[in-house]
């Protein structure tokens, strides 16, 4: 252990009496009362310093200090290692979650070479000793009394046939100026008269001391009396508390005339309905039994037989049995880079049922989409598929919350199936039946998330990859009560135990129900998706993944499209419909001229020119389709010669061609004569008007 420094004081008069008295070591050290050696070293420092007497007036004696011993190491006393901010310690403990060994975690990373966890809690503990401050008290003369029993005790012989020995309590008391002692030994210490038997004072004296209400003292005092309990020390044989209380507490209340108890398994099952309380089932019990039990009495007895009733059960997990998960119900805020919107991201864990592997990972909800991609993660996460998987009654994954038969959604009923495993939902309010995944909820609330509690995330990615690093510490730590780590003992008992993952990744889907329309379309996600036409009025199941839309009926797919991000759009396929609607749905303008050139080339022109004439293409299929359809009335030469005369005589309308054709006037030739010059006149610009 290195000496303590040398006072600055005892430095000056060293140089003095050197340098002014030019006096030795050895006359020095008498004179400073330190060794020689001492003020040799000293005097060594003071010339690699270039100290000179006499000193500066200005040079004060922390400077003197700096000078002398700045090659030196830290003065004695002081830490040798970085300490943390303690009141900012102090003050994260407060916090939820936080221990002294997340925060020493947190030192330890910041400083490799700081103090190990044992130190580091002794120095808290320091640390905080320090915190409420004590003020030393002046006790005038004659002003207290400071009384007191001492911890340890004397035995006593109190039967020497027998060698019974009984232990005497020793009482203290001290005078606070003078620290006039008294000490006497008494049988007990357990009622609080002992001060009014034992120093006379009065029961608000007394009250004051104990920090008890009057009214309790005097109800203490009643008792003892009644019991016979009138003189202190208490007579042999009231030793023990438990006989004391017996005695002191006989006769509490009115004693009962009527015992018979209530029907407690009755009285179980009552109080588990909406709105009923003890107190009520006590007054239906006091009106039966008037001069029955008390409602103390009736809340202890029932509390006595509800312990003795719900008795734990201990779950022994076998490799591979059993992953448990669930929700922590603490959350980690997200932050909208954009809108600075704050979004309390889910925390989803999982844990094995014999080793604890734990996963963990965050996610934006606990909807059905989120639910089924963190149990698909937690599986690819340890590597293997459990016989089954224990969960909580989540809405969205189970349908109907029965203990006997549970139902499941379609879609995590699927998952099931597609990882060849079980779903056991547990109970509803019932924690135990997963206890496994409640206390690694606590773990990673502790472990993980309270680690990151002065951390900022603006994105779900970067929280998931901050958990994936502390999950690893997590299950690489040993546990203390066992001796390995969570991973260790995966690999060695769990690992082999599990079923291998199937091939291909889970695909979600939803499944959900629908009506077929009239115009034979399904609605589905604000989308209409078409069916066969024979299936309308019918109840079809629709499964919806990312890219798909199918559609079964009876178990039967019927149908399937590809899904579309457009709302309220129509996707149909020909097929489904009526060969009515088929024919009127694949019309086109280059359809309708086709099937017109069949015809021939006029029919065809005329098609053409009926739609170009008019402002939509869309305006002339109904004119055109009566064009076609005169050709199961007329021959087709009969129809050429209609529509040329018709394009002839500029009449390219529908009514025009049948007009023709009634009358016959497709079999004359038209009379086409010289065209004529148009006549000069002031209105008719002319051809060189345009040029």
């Amino acid at each position: 252990m290195p000496a303590e420094r040398v006072s600055m004081r005892r430095v000056r008069e060293i140089l003095r009496y050197r340098f002014e008295q030019e006096l030795g070591y050895k006359a020095i050290s008498l004179r400073v009362g330190a060794v020689p050696s001492t003020v040799r070293a000293t005097l060594k420092r003071a010339a690699d310093a270039g100290l000179s007497w006499p000193l500066d007036d200005a040079l004060s004696d922390a400077a003197l200090e700096a000078s002398l011993y700045r090659d030196a190491g830290k003065k004695t006393g002081h830490r040798r290692c970085p300490e943390p901010d303690w009141a900012q310690l102090h003050r994260e403990l407060k916090r939820k979650h936080v221990t002294l060994q997340v925060l020493w975690d947190e030192y330890i990373a910041e400083h490799p070479d700081g103090y190990r966890y044992s130190r580091f809690c002794d120095l808290y503990r320091s640390w905080a000793m320090k915190l409420p401050v004590t003020m030393r008290q002046n006790h005038a003369p004659g002003e207290k009394l400071f009384v007191d029993y001492a911890g340890d005790k004397i035995g006593i012989v109190v039967d020497r046939l027998t060698g019974e020995i009984r232990d005497a309590h020793i009482f203290v008391a001290v005078l606070g100026a003078s620290s006039l002692t008294y000490a006497e030994g008494s049988w007990t210490e357990t009622l609080p008269d002992w001060l009014t038997y034992e120093q006379g004072l009065s029961v608000r004296a007394v009250s004051e001391r104990l920090k008890l209400s009057k009214t309790t003292v005097s109800t203490y005092l009643l008792r003892a009396r009644q019991a016979g309990l009138t003189v202190w020390p208490l007579p042999p044989g009231y030793d023990d508390d438990a006989a004391v209380e017996r005695l002191v507490f006989r006769r509490v209340g009115r004693p009962a005339q009527d015992r018979e108890e209530p029907d407690w398994p009755l009285v179980a099952r009552e109080i588990k309905r909406k709105g009923v309380t003890l107190v009520l089932l006590w007054q239906e019990y006091r009106a039966a039994h008037p001069n029955g039990y008390g409602y103390t009495w009736f809340c202890d007895r029932f509390l006595s037989f509800q312990r003795r009733t719900h008795v734990s059960f201990r779950n022994r997990h076998e490799a591979g049995a059993v992953m448990q998960t669930d929700y922590a119900g603490q959350t980690v805020p997200l932050i909208d880079p954009v809108t600075c919107v704050i979004t309390p991201a889910q925390i989803f864990v999982a844990v094995l049922g014999a080793s604890s592997f734990t996963f963990a990972m965050a996610s934006l909800s606990q909807q059905l989409p989120d639910w089924i991609d963190a149990q698909c993660r937690a599986l690819s996460f340890i590597g293997g598929v459990p016989r089954a998987i224990v969960c909580d009654n989540l809405k969205s994954g189970v349908v109907k919350a029965l203990w006997f038969e549970p139902t499941l959604s379609a879609t995590f009923a699927a998952m099931a199936e597609h990882y060849d495993t079980t779903i056991l939902p547990t109970r509803s309010r019932r924690p135990r039946d997963k206890g496994k995944v409640e206390g690694a909820v606590l773990i990673v609330e502790r472990w993980i998330l309270a680690r990151l509690r002065n951390r900022r995330f603006f994105s779900l990615a970067d929280l998931n990859a901050a958990i994936a690093d502390l999950l690893v510490d997590l299950n690489d730590r040993p546990m203390r009560h066992v001796g390995k780590s969570r991973r260790a003992i995966f690999e060695e008992i769990e690992r082999t135990a599990l079923a291998a993952l199937p091939t291909s990744v889970f695909e979600y889907a939803e499944w959900k129900t629908a009506r077929v329309h009239p115009d034979y379309h399904i609605e589905a996600d604000k989308t209409f998706y078409s069916v066969p036409h024979r299936l309308i009025g019918r109840q079809v199941d629709v499964r919806l993944t990312h890219r798909v839309v199918e559609i079964f009926y009876d178990h039967v797919r019927v149908a399937s499209h590809m899904r579309t991000s457009q709302r309220r759009g129509h996707v149909t396929v020909n097929e489904h419909m009526p060969k009515s609607h088929q024919r009127y749905a694949n019309i086109s303008p280059a359809s309708l001229i086709e099937r017109a050139r069949k015809t021939g080339p006029n029919t065809a022109m005329f098609v053409e020119r009926l739609m170009v004439d008019k402002p939509h293409p869309e305006q002339g299929y109904r004119s055109a389709m009566g064009i076609l359809s005169l050709a199961r009335r007329y021959e087709h030469d009969r129809l050429e010669a209609a529509c040329d005369r018709a394009l002839v005589i500029g009449a390219v309308t529908y009514s025009s061609v049948n007009a023709i054709l009634k009358a016959g006037l497709d079999k004359i030739q038209p009379t086409t004569g010289p065209l004529k010059p148009t006549p000069a006149h002031g209105n008719i610009r002319g051809g060189s008007y345009y040029q």
